[in-house]
């Protein structure tokens, strides 16, 4: 009985409606490729539907179940085996001592790497950033969590099945490993580190990647809020060679609230990969690219947010890519009992 008057279930409702113009199309309705949320553009699309419950069974035990559809959950998912393209997460939480603060969670999670979320209503921009949009989103394995006293952040370690997937591939024998280091120190300053370690191919092929992001968020009052990202990666060219490729990205953002429904956010972000290790720009011979963007939100209602964007990303050799992006979100999430 003490069970049974415990449970609780959760249930979230999510869609992003958006249109994307984009001038320089030439007739395509795709974005660059290393744009991968919004990523359709000169037309009216669907970014992501998504309907998740949660159910606690008890004080220890949780599952995690979410469906999902999109332009979003096409292009991220897309080398998923077909069975799991329209997953957003399947896991189950298990508190493995109460007064320790510490929990394994297992199956397919939201990625421990980035401070963005695929759910767009949860971040200060209405599109990902270069950043977000070129790391791991979800992943899958086992993450064990201990949770810092007084709600300070948490430390949590992971054994994944490699770089955003969520069945490792033939000849990939090792498992990736993981770290995160999520700190609050008082109620101005969010820190985290994060990082990645394994291969993102058949194991004798050597393409260990080594991944670090580290951000982090202060909000000065009640109307002004920054926020800074930092990645840096390193990918092994194969077994003989130790050298490797080196990728980096770095993002900032300020955003101000004008009231409890308009506000707005400005964000300069960059990305530096001169041998295309993991970006793959509109122009061979480019070496990086940077943006920025101004986006302006309007909450028409607790369940309803319009947004509008206007983005340029800037590769080298070549003229800068022109967004306007508008999008009618809605979330709803209700509790029972």
């Amino acid at each position: 009985m003490a069970q049974k008057d415990s449970a609780r279930f959760e249930l979230t409702g999510f869609a992003d409606i958006y249109v994307s113009a984009m001038p320089r199309a030439k007739g395509s309705h795709t974005a660059m490729p290393y744009v991968y949320s919004y990523n359709r553009v000169n037309e009216l699309a669907l970014n992501m539907v998504l309907l998740h419950g949660a159910w606690q069974a008890d004080k220890r035990t949780t599952l995690n179940i979410g469906l999902m559809s999109g332009t979003y959950a096409s292009a991220n998912l897309a080398n998923e085996p077909a069975l799991f393209r329209f997953l957003y997460e399947a896991n189950i939480v298990y508190a493995l001592s109460i007064p320790k603060r510490l929990s394994l969670q297992a199956g397919v999670f939201p990625s421990h790497i980035g401070m963005e979320s695929a759910i767009g209503i949860q971040n200060q921009t209405l599109t990902r950033s270069l950043q977000a949009d070129n790391s791991p989103y979800y992943e899958s394995g086992l993450k064990l969590t201990h949770a810092l006293r007084s709600n300070k952040g948490e430390l949590a370690v992971l054994l994944l099945n490699g770089w955003q997937q969520m069945a490792r591939l033939d000849g990939q024998i090792r498992p990736a490993i993981g770290h995160q280091l999520l700190f609050r120190p008082n109620d101005h300053w969010t820190i985290n580190s994060s990082s990645f370690l394994g291969h993102v191919d058949r194991d004798t092929l050597g393409r260990a990647r080594y991944f670090h992001n580290a951000w982090l968020q202060y909000h000065a009052n009640t109307h002004w809020s920054f926020s800074g990202g930092f990645d840096l990666g390193n990918q092994r060219l194969g077994a003989p060679q130790f050298g490797g490729r080196w990728w980096s990205t770095l993002q900032v953002t300020a955003q101000y609230k004008m009231n409890n429904r308009l506000r707005c956010c400005a964000r300069w972000e960059r990305a530096n990969d001169v041998h295309q290790t993991l970006f793959t720009f509109a122009n061979q011979e480019a070496r990086r690219v940077h943006g920025y963007s101004l986006n302006v939100d309007y909450s028409i209602s607790d369940f309803l947010q319009w947004r509008t964007e206007i983005r340029c990303l800037n590769e080298e050799l070549i003229r800068p890519y022109w967004f306007a992006t508008t999008s009618l979100l809605c979330y709803i999430k209700k509790s029972y009992p």
